[in-house]
């Protein structure tokens, strides 16, 4: 598929595929003053993906710094992501902070992750399932990153 997006019809359609991963990439602290009425749902099956703090380098000086492809990998695989998983990222704003984690794995090397058209308040309006909780148990995964560093541009190339 070279698509980036995907229908909520698409993914009720194959949610149940043993190779999708499902992540909620919405944003718990939000600075923007933004909120969702959706707070507190999610879909389920969805693993929450922590932009903020799992995900974000924790030595860097702004929010949402970049990590590294070794932190990157590591909290990969504890949400039980492999280099042959199909991702869907979604959140709860409808199409906020998936498409940044969309380009997260495009800049790791992963092909196959895509934005949920319409996130979860889409996904509600369909009147397909939610839940208040996150997927915690997962087999760990093997993903391992194929890092393209052009696709980041730092601060200093900007100015």
């Amino acid at each position: 598929m070279k698509q980036v997006l995907v229908s909520c019809d698409y993914l009720h359609h194959y949610i149940k595929d043993p190779d999708l991963i499902l992540l909620d990439a919405s944003s718990l602290e939000n600075k923007a003053g933004i909120t969702s009425v959706f707070e507190g749902q999610t879909i389920k099956g969805a693993r929450h993906f922590d932009l903020k703090n799992a995900f974000s380098d924790p030595e860097g000086k702004f929010p949402n710094t970049f990590p590294s492809t070794e932190q990157f990998e590591k909290e990969c695989r504890l949400l039980g992501i492999k280099n042959s998983s199909k991702i869907i990222v979604f959140d709860n704003l409808g199409i906020y902070t998936s498409p940044r984690v969309w380009w997260m794995f495009k800049t790791m090397g992963h092909k196959n992750v895509f934005v949920l058209d319409g996130g979860l308040p889409e996904w509600i309006e369909k009147g397909y399932e939610t839940t208040d909780h996150f997927s915690q148990v997962h087999i760990p995964g093997n993903f391992i990153c194929d890092f393209h560093p052009e696709q980041i541009k730092h601060t200093d190339q900007i100015k």
